[in-house]
């Protein structure tokens, strides 16, 4: 019998949006809506591309004559499309009941703090460690996991 390795499946993404926000989305004053519209959650269905040229101040926004609903996002030679489609929550929302682990890459300053999260969302563990910028197994023992 030969033993496959473990592999994972895409990740996922859940999106939900404030009624409010919503609301506002689909206003009829211009400006209101146009900002609500960058406020909505963005959903990338591809792998990001690299930029082709250099820089970082930001990108510009494009939208249509009269219109909130759609609108191009240019940055650094990539242009991105994206469409207002409907209020409702997007992906498959995990179950994440019970305590939780965290893990926080702070390659920049070559730590990573760690931790447990209880039922309610409050740490009831953390500690931090330094590693090696580039290094891939930061993840640590947390004390009592079994």
């Amino acid at each position: 019998m030969t033993q496959e390795s473990p592999t994972f499946t895409g990740g996922g993404s859940v999106q939900k949006t404030s009624q409010e926000l919503l609301k506002d989305s689909v206003c009829a004053e211009l400006v209101k809506s146009r900002n609500a519209a960058l406020d909505l959650p963005r959903i990338t269905l591809q792998d990001d591309l690299i930029p082709n040229q250099e820089g970082g101040a930001g990108g510009t926004y494009y939208f249509q004559y009269g219109k909130s609903n759609s609108f191009i996002y240019e940055c650094r030679g990539i242009s991105t499309y994206y469409k207002v489609i409907n209020g409702e929550e997007w992906g498959t929302r995990p179950d994440c009941s019970g305590k939780v682990n965290y893990f926080m890459d702070l390659w920049k300053m070559e730590e990573v703090k760690y931790g447990t999260f209880d039922e309610a969302g409050n740490v009831i563990f953390s500690a931090s460690k330094s590693f090696s910028a580039g290094t891939k197994d930061f993840i640590s023992e947390i004390p009592g996991e079994q």
